[in-house]
């Protein structure tokens, strides 16, 4: 298998060869960050390829060569411990030449086994030569180091700067900050200079928040002397990518996991990618978790269990129904039957943290007689969980005063001073760790909800009762969709008096949809006050509705803006189903005058109620038009009287009831109807009178905790800036606050609807209040132990 990154932070990366002792499975491309920048890894199969013991030796001692400068500690493995083996090829090899090539290529020929066999011996190589001049191709995808031992600081070379020498004045006007013990003198005092700077440790390139790593010394190098510079064996390009592998190997672990998942559990009907995303919680610090395919896998639970709770429970009403519902869908039974399913050991919580990274198979050095101590860089990742989790137990321990073929360090080299470290306390803790994962009641509900929500994504509605009842939520005697229809007791509207004739043919006309069982329309239309009636109205139509038309909000929603964060899905969600909304299509589409009551009050409040509306529409719609803009919702300032959403909910659930629990009749009214009034008035800029309450809301449902709006006077202007985590969303200015605040807000709800990954880039007040809980948890549980 190849893996090959695009073009990053626009610096190449060469492909590198992963070879295994049989063929690995077809993986997914996936991104990786850093710094706001992006990056495709793909993966491309390659033909088979015999090795003899020769090459298998090379291969062991190149793959322990990058690993060992990529973790920077002193690790070993056997040839027999290794799951998988590295390569390089040839600089020519081009990765997307293999995209529209043959499905496995022929790369044999390309893998470099000089250059693997001169790093397999040992870390560095000389520079330069004392009769050999520097020149650009001799630092041309090189790095460099300034000390002949294998685990220090390293140098991507920029160039080289014929234009200075060692006797160049430093550009911040001081000579020299510090020396080598025991410097004699250069060869050469009008060598060029070559200009470097520092190859940053590795880090976690999966989390879109992925920052660069601060330098860990206070005046890192800019420039350095060839003649005191080793080579090290590993170009540039290729380490680039060697850099990137804790995160890679991280997501193959996690895609093989994927895999077995869905071929044990679910039989291989879900999507790899979103089942991959769905066992993904806003912990692991990808950039696609569960939280959307959250979102959507909970309506449908919702939907799925008010279908199957109304068809069973023919004489109870909301109530009940309602109860029932909870006792199904609650996080305790959702997290039961996913420990009776199996599920949790499969779900991902936990990020990659480099700095206690090692790769499986491999065991770290520490038995005191090593003359070289691995040197700590400071990260950025820096913490005491979350790691990928370690298949290897035990520790192979050798001796590793030298290694094979290596320039001897100096007598007197400062590293040889320092004491070995030993990986007790923290790092024992640490280790510890690794192999555990704190899963709450909630997290495994979600993951559950957003399993079902990918097999919806997948193959709609049966795959996705399937993948439900797989989960152990409980739908006896239903295996799908048409099962509801079969098991229905036609007893609906039986005991309602028929509404007048007129009545029922005016409100088909207006909902478009003809009714085969009237008595059906007769109950949604229904109210409680009516006599007779106090037991049985349309509440029973209106719990089955509610719950439909979430699910065709929540369908709709997602698919129409398929980057927008879970924080804007539910905003969004919540002002299309709310009251007020509801009651106001009932209004427009003339439904208010048919609901059947008989309470004088209800009366006088519909008429108050129509007449408010009627006038915020008149006056919103001549200033958008003013304005040159789309309409908002005007109908914010004013309580509708609930029983006008009511009705909206109970016709819903009479279609769809009517249509033998079918979609076709409710999707057809959703589209007609509710979508075009959505489309029309409902957008990310007006889901609130003020967009600085929406902003506010959207920046509380993403629990994003480092948000402010900073203002400034700048003569007799206000300026107003939006900040989230320091990064300038958006700005406003005007002579007045108010004015200045809006134009803020505004702009900021435009940016995040053009931008809608700019959150999951810049925010993870999620992921840190997350991890500091696992870290509470944690304490708990060591101190339950005497630890």
């Amino acid at each position: 298998m190849i893996i090959c990154v695009e073009r990053f932070k626009d610096e190449y990366h060469a492909p590198i060869l992963v070879l295994t002792r049989l063929p690995l499975p077809d993986l997914s491309e996936f991104s990786v960050f850093s710094s706001g920048s992006r990056a495709k890894v793909h993966f491309h199969r390659g033909s088979a390829i015999p090795v003899d013991e020769e090459k298998l030796a090379i291969l062991h001692g190149y793959t322990l060569r990058i690993f060992r400068a990529v973790v920077n500690k002193v690790i070993d493995s056997s040839i027999s411990n290794m799951p998988y083996f590295f390569a390089p090829l040839e600089a020519d090899w081009d990765c997307n030449k293999a995209k529209t090539g043959a499905r496995q290529v022929d790369i044999g020929h390309k893998i470099q086994w000089e250059e693997m066999k001169i790093a397999s011996l040992q870390w560095c190589t000389s520079l330069v030569d004392e009769d050999r001049p520097l020149t650009d191709e001799m630092v041309h995808d090189v790095i460099v180091q300034d000390r002949s031992v294998e685990f220090t600081n390293r140098h991507y070379v920029v160039r080289a700067r014929h234009d200075l020498s060692p006797l160049s004045k430093a550009e911040d006007g001081e000579y020299c900050k510090s020396r080598r013990k025991d410097f004699e003198g250069l060869n050469n005092d009008n060598q060029p200079l070559i200009e470097v700077s520092l190859v940053p440790p590795a880090v976690n390139a999966l989390s879109p928040t992925s920052k660069p790593v601060a330098a860990h010394t206070k005046y890192p190098a800019k420039f350095l002397i060839p003649e005191l510079c080793f080579k090290f064996t590993i170009p540039a390009s290729t380490f680039r990518t060697a850099l990137l592998l804790p995160s890679i190997m991280h997501m193959i672990d996690a895609m093989l996991l994927v895999k077995q998942l869905k071929a044990t559990f679910f039989d291989n009907i879900v999507e790899e990618n979103h089942l991959l995303a769905a066992v993904s919680p806003p912990t692991a610090s990808v950039e696609h978790d569960y939280e959307r395919l959250e979102f959507l896998g909970d309506a449908f639970l919702k939907y799925a269990v008010s279908t199957y709770l109304f068809v069973t429970m023919p004489s109870d009403r909301e109530g009940s129904l309602h109860q029932a519902r909870q006792k199904i869908i609650s996080n305790k039974a959702l997290h039961l039957g996913a420990l009776q399913a199996g599920i949790p050991p499969y779900i991902q919580s936990k990020p990659v943290v480099a700095k206690i990274w090692h790769p499986a198979g491999y065991s770290q050095i520490n038995d005191g007689k090593s003359t070289v101590a691995a040197v700590e860089i400071k990260t950025e990742d820096d913490g005491d969980d979350g790691d990928v989790v370690s298949t290897l137990q035990s520790s192979v321990l050798m001796d590793v005063d030298t290694d094979v073929g290596h320039p001897p360090p100096p007598q007197d080299n400062e590293e040889s001073k320092l004491r070995p470290r030993h990986f007790d306390g923290k790092r024992k803790k640490q280790q510890k760790e690794q192999s555990l994962q704190w899963l709450g009641d909630k997290t495994v509900a979600d993951v559950v909800e957003a399993i079902i929500g990918a097999a919806f994504l997948t193959k709609e509605r049966d795959a996705a009762l399937s993948i439900t009842k797989i989960l152990r939520v409980p739908l006896p005697d239903v295996e799908q969709w048409s099962d509801f229809a079969r098991s229905e007791a036609l007893s609906a509207g039986e005991d309602f008096q028929r509404i007048p004739s007129h009545v029922g043919k005016t409100v088909q006309k207006i909902v478009g949809y003809k009714f085969q069982r009237p008595l059906l329309l007769a109950e949604a239309l229904v109210h409680s006050s009516l006599p007779g009636h106090k037991s049985k109205n349309y509440d029973r139509l209106e719990f089955l509705g509610d719950a439909v038309l979430d699910f065709l909000a929540v369908n709709y929603v997602f698919s129409s803006h398929p980057q927008l964060s879970p924080g804007g899905l539910t905003v969004f969600k919540a002002a299309m189903v709310s009251n007020a909304t509801l009651a106001t299509i009932c209004v427009l589409m003339g439904l208010y005058k048919h609901a059947q009551h008989a309470s004088l009050d209800l009366t006088n409040s519909i008429a108050a109620y129509v007449e408010q509306v009627r006038v915020l529409q008149d006056q919103e719609y001549k200033l958008a038009a003013g304005e040159n803009r789309q309409p908002g919702q005007f109908w914010f300032e004013i309580e509708p009287p609930k029983v006008l959403s009511d009705v909206m909910e109970s016709i819903i659930g009479a279609i769809y009831v009517d249509d033998s629990y079918k979609n076709n009749g409710v999707q057809i009214f959703f589209d007609n109807h509710l979508k075009p009034f959505y489309d029309h008035h409902i957008r990310l800029q007006t889901l609130s009178d003020h967009p600085n309450k929406t902003l506010t809301e959207i920046f509380h449902a993403e629990s994003c905790q480092n948000h402010s709006i900073v203002k400034e006077m700048v003569g007799t202007t206000l300026r107003c800036d939006v900040l989230v985590h320091d990064v300038v969303l958006a700005s406003g200015t005007d002579t007045l606050s108010n004015a200045a605040l809006r134009k803020a807000a505004m702009g900021a709800l435009d940016a995040l609807a053009n931008d809608p990954s700019f959150m999951t880039r810049v925010c993870d007040c999620r992921t840190s209040r997350v991890d500091k809980g696992r870290q509470k948890k944690q304490h708990h549980a060591n101190n339950a132990h005497g630890e």
